[in-house]
C-alpha cells in the first residue's frame, strides 16, 4: 500500500511534517487553487500512473476504524467475480457522535433530479447506490481503466457525484459495504449561499463561487444527469441563494437498506 497525498500549497506545514514522519508518502504539490476535486485528481493521476489493484479515495478529515479498509476490500474482491467492468465500493461515514451518517452511498429518488440525494445504508449487507460522496471510496483498477480520472471541469464539488453516475452508465457496480467504516461530521450550513444572516450580495458571491455552484460546471453537471429538464435544475441554488429560506437541520436523508 502507498499514499499519494495531495497538498495545496497549505501554509500549515502539512507536507513538511507528513514528509519527514511518512517519508515514503509521495506528496503532490497542488497550484494554491486544486481544491478538493483538483487535489484528488491529481493524487488519482498519479497513482494511476504507477498501477496499482485498487485506489482508494479519502478525504483528510475522514478518520477510519480499524477494519475499514480490509473491509472494503473483501467487499470488493467479491463484487469483482460479477462485475465485467469492475467495482467501486463505498464507505459509510458517521458524524463524531454516531448520531448521524453524513457521507456515503447515495441514490437519487427523483430520476430528474440528481442533484438531491439519499445517502444508502445498511447496518448488515452490501447494498447497491447510484452514486457517492468521496469522502472513502476504493476503486478497482479495472474501474478504474473504464472510467478513468475525476472530469476537469469540477473544481470542487459535483466531481464524486458526477464520477459515480458516469461509472454506473458504463456498467460499474458500485456498492456500499455494510455498517460504518469512518467518522467525518457534515460542514455546517451557516456561512454558506443558504445563511439568511448574510447579505444577499455576499450569497450570491458564494453560491457562484468555486465552493458554492459555479455556474459553468454546474451547467455541465445538470445537462450531463438532469434529463431535458436540466435548466431547473441548474437554477434551483441560485432561486434557493436569492430567498436565502430559514436553515432546517443540516442533516441528510438516509434510506436504510436490508435484505
Amino acid at each position: 500500500m502507498e499514499v499519494f497525498l495531495a497538498d495545496d500549497r497549505s501554509p500549515d506545514g502539512t507536507a513538511s511534517v507528513v514528509a519527514r514522519m511518512f517519508p515514503a508518502t509521495h506528496i503532490i504539490e497542488g497550484s494554491g487553487r486544486d481544491y478538493w476535486a483538483g487535489g484528488m485528481r491529481r493524487s488519482f493521476a498519479a497513482a494511476l500512473n504507477v498501477g496499482f489493484d485498487f485506489y482508494l479515495w479519502l478525504n483528510d478529515d475522514t478518520l477510519l476504524t480499524n477494519d475499514a479498509i480490509s473491509r472494503l476490500l473483501s467487499a470488493a474482491l467479491l463484487a469483482e467475480h460479477s462485475a465485467d467492468n469492475g467495482a467501486i465500493v463505498v464507505g459509510s461515514i458517521s458524524s463524531a457522535s454516531g448520531a448521524l451518517i453524513t457521507y456515503g452511498g447515495v441514490n437519487f429518488p427523483i430520476w430528474w433530479r440528481r442533484t438531491t440525494p439519499t445517502i444508502v445504508y445498511s447496518d448488515m449487507d452490501t447494498v447497491r447506490c447510484e452514486s457517492f460522496n468521496g469522502n472513502c471510496v476504493l476503486i478497482s483498477s479495472k474501474a478504474a481503466s473504464i472510467v478513468g480520472n475525476l472530469d476537469p471541469v469540477f473544481t470542487h464539488g459535483l466531481a464524486d457525484f458526477d464520477y459515480g453516475l458516469r461509472a454506473s452508465k458504463l456498467g460499474v457496480k458500485l456498492l456500499v459495504v455494510a455498517g460504518i467504516v469512518g467518522v467525518c461530521d457534515r460542514n455546517p450550513r451557516e456561512g454558506t449561499y443558504l445563511d439568511n444572516k448574510l447579505s444577499l450580495a455576499k450569497r450570491w458571491r458564494i453560491v457562484r463561487s468555486d465552493k458554492g455552484y459555479p455556474p459553468h460546471p454546474w451547467a455541465v453537471y445538470t445537462r450531463r444527469h438532469c434529463g431535458k429538464l436540466w435548466i431547473l435544475n441548474w437554477a434551483i441554488p441560485y432561486i434557493r441563494a436569492i430567498v436565502a429560506p430559514t436553515m432546517k437541520r443540516n442533516s441528510p436523508a438516509v434510506e436504510k437498506v436490508s435484505k
